[in-house]
Protein backbone atom coordinates (compact mmCIF):
# COMPACT_ATOMS: atom_id res chain seq x y z
CA UNK A 1 0.00 0.00 0.00
CA UNK A 2 3.05 2.29 0.03
CA UNK A 3 2.20 2.96 -3.82
CA UNK A 4 -1.22 4.64 -2.88
CA UNK A 5 -1.95 8.00 -2.57
CA UNK A 6 -5.66 9.15 -2.04
CA UNK A 7 -7.16 12.65 -2.71
CA UNK A 8 -10.76 14.14 -1.59
CA UNK A 9 -11.65 16.34 -4.66
CA UNK A 10 -15.00 18.43 -4.76
CA UNK A 11 -16.00 19.86 -8.46
CA UNK A 12 -17.64 22.88 -8.70
CA UNK A 13 -21.11 20.96 -8.07
CA UNK A 14 -20.42 20.02 -4.94
CA UNK A 15 -19.82 16.41 -5.42
CA UNK A 16 -16.83 14.73 -3.67
CA UNK A 17 -14.62 12.15 -4.80
CA UNK A 18 -11.75 10.14 -3.30
CA UNK A 19 -9.05 9.86 -5.84
CA UNK A 20 -6.70 7.08 -6.08
CA UNK A 21 -3.06 7.11 -7.91
CA UNK A 22 -0.36 4.77 -7.81
CA UNK A 23 3.29 5.11 -8.02
CA UNK A 24 3.84 4.09 -11.75
CA UNK A 25 8.22 3.30 -11.53
CA UNK A 26 8.03 2.98 -15.53
CA UNK A 27 7.16 6.44 -16.15
CA UNK A 28 8.18 7.70 -12.40
CA UNK A 29 4.80 9.59 -11.61
CA UNK A 30 1.45 8.85 -9.55
CA UNK A 31 -1.37 7.79 -12.09
CA UNK A 32 -4.89 7.95 -11.43
CA UNK A 33 -6.20 4.31 -11.38
CA UNK A 34 -9.45 4.51 -9.58
CA UNK A 35 -12.26 7.22 -7.70
CA UNK A 36 -14.73 6.44 -5.58
CA UNK A 37 -18.02 9.17 -5.61
CA UNK A 38 -18.39 9.63 -1.91
CA UNK A 39 -20.91 12.75 -1.35
CA UNK A 40 -23.28 14.36 -3.43
CA UNK A 41 -23.78 17.26 -1.64
CA UNK A 42 -20.88 18.59 -0.32
CA UNK A 43 -21.24 21.13 3.14
CA UNK A 44 -19.59 24.66 2.42
CA UNK A 45 -16.95 23.87 4.99
CA UNK A 46 -15.51 20.70 3.65
CA UNK A 47 -11.76 21.45 3.51
CA UNK A 48 -11.71 22.17 7.60
CA UNK A 49 -14.15 19.20 8.59
CA UNK A 50 -13.50 16.00 6.49
CA UNK A 51 -11.82 12.99 8.33
CA UNK A 52 -9.09 11.32 5.78
CA UNK A 53 -7.08 8.56 8.19
CA UNK A 54 -5.02 5.86 6.28
CA UNK A 55 -4.96 2.71 8.27
CA UNK A 56 -2.68 -1.05 7.61
CA UNK A 57 -5.21 -2.27 4.57
CA UNK A 58 -6.57 1.19 3.41
CA UNK A 59 -8.05 4.59 4.24
CA UNK A 60 -11.53 5.61 6.51
CA UNK A 61 -13.22 8.54 5.38
CA UNK A 62 -15.59 10.87 6.91
CA UNK A 63 -17.18 13.71 5.43
CA UNK A 64 -18.82 16.61 7.81
CA UNK A 65 -22.23 16.96 8.22
CA UNK A 66 -22.92 13.10 6.85
CA UNK A 67 -23.20 10.16 9.33
CA UNK A 68 -21.91 7.80 7.13
CA UNK A 69 -18.02 6.63 7.72
CA UNK A 70 -16.64 4.27 5.10
CA UNK A 71 -13.25 1.90 5.06
CA UNK A 72 -12.25 1.51 1.64
CA UNK A 73 -9.64 -1.00 1.09
CA UNK A 74 -6.08 -0.20 -1.00
CA UNK A 75 -3.93 -2.90 -0.26
CA UNK A 76 -5.12 -5.33 -2.90
CA UNK A 77 -6.24 -2.28 -5.24
CA UNK A 78 -9.45 -3.29 -5.10
CA UNK A 79 -10.77 -0.23 -3.56
CA UNK A 80 -13.80 -1.98 -1.67
CA UNK A 81 -15.85 0.28 -0.13
CA UNK A 82 -17.41 -0.49 3.47
CA UNK A 83 -19.52 1.18 5.94
CA UNK A 84 -18.10 1.27 9.26
CA UNK A 85 -20.03 0.46 12.65
CA UNK A 86 -19.45 2.66 15.35
CA UNK A 87 -20.39 1.46 18.40
CA UNK A 88 -21.01 3.38 21.83
CA UNK A 89 -21.46 0.05 24.19
CA UNK A 90 -18.42 0.82 26.09
CA UNK A 91 -19.18 4.54 27.19
CA UNK A 92 -21.50 3.52 30.00
CA UNK A 93 -20.23 6.54 31.94
CA UNK A 94 -20.97 8.85 29.28
CA UNK A 95 -24.47 10.61 29.47
CA UNK A 96 -24.60 12.75 26.61
CA UNK A 97 -25.33 11.90 22.92
CA UNK A 98 -23.17 11.79 19.70
CA UNK A 99 -24.03 13.02 16.55
CA UNK A 100 -22.48 11.12 13.78
CA UNK A 101 -23.02 14.25 11.42
CA UNK A 102 -20.58 16.29 13.26
CA UNK A 103 -18.37 14.03 14.40
CA UNK A 104 -14.75 14.56 13.28
CA UNK A 105 -11.62 11.98 13.52
CA UNK A 106 -8.35 12.57 14.27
Amino acid sequence: MQDVACFYVVDSANVGYLQFYVWNSISNFFELKHTNTITSAVLSNWQTETSLIRDLTGIIFKSNGQSTIVHIKTTDYSYTQTTVTVSWGTMTSYTGTVDLNSLYLT
